[in-house]
Formats: structure tokens, C-alpha cells, sequence
């Protein structure tokens, strides 16, 4: 029957290699998980940094926009109205 022990042991010693084995592969599996879903976490957080600072700029860009939209509108409605002041002075030289 010492067969049977051996047997049993070394059943049991295979089982544990296995078992040891198939932890070692889950935990290193686990790992590259982790590092992949960092690497990902990084590249997604510098992707938003680069389109907020685009967003940035092109905000930047229309405020200035709006900015000489404004100053043109005012420069035209005061060009008018010395149009329309010497217009009435003409017409008053005339009278």
C-alpha cells in the first residue's frame, strides 16, 4: 500500500503545483490588467488636458472677435452720425 501513498502525495503535490500555478497566472494577468487601465487613465487625462486648453483658446478667439464686432459697430454708428450732423449742417447752410 505504499504505493498508494506515494500516489496520493504525489496527487496532492500535482493539484497544489496547479493550483499555485493558475494564482500565479491570475495575479499576473490581474497586474497587466492594471498597468493597461493606467496607461489607458493617463492617455484619456491628457487627451482632456490638450481639448480644454483648445477649448480654451478658441473661447479666447471668439471673445476677441466679439471684441472687434463690437468696436466696428460703434465706429460705424459714429461715422453715421457725423454723416447725418454734417448732412444737417449742409442743409442748414443751405436754408
Amino acid at each position: 500500500d505504499a504505493k498508494g501513498v506515494v500516489r496520493k502525495h504525489l496527487r496532492r503535490w500535482r493539484n497544489w503545483c496547479r493550483h499555485t500555478m493558475v494564482a500565479r497566472h491570475e495575479c499576473s494577468r490581474e497586474n497587466a490588467v492594471a498597468a493597461a487601465h493606467m496607461e489607458a487613465a493617463v492617455a484619456v487625462a491628457a487627451r482632456v488636458a490638450a481639448l480644454e486648453a483648445e477649448l480654451a483658446d478658441a473661447r479666447g478667439a471668439l471673445r476677441s472677435a466679439h471684441e472687434q464686432r463690437a468696436e466696428l459697430e460703434r465706429n460705424m454708428r459714429q461715422a453715421f452720425m457725423r454723416g447725418v450732423c454734417a448732412l444737417n449742417m449742409e442743409a442748414m447752410n443751405v436754408m
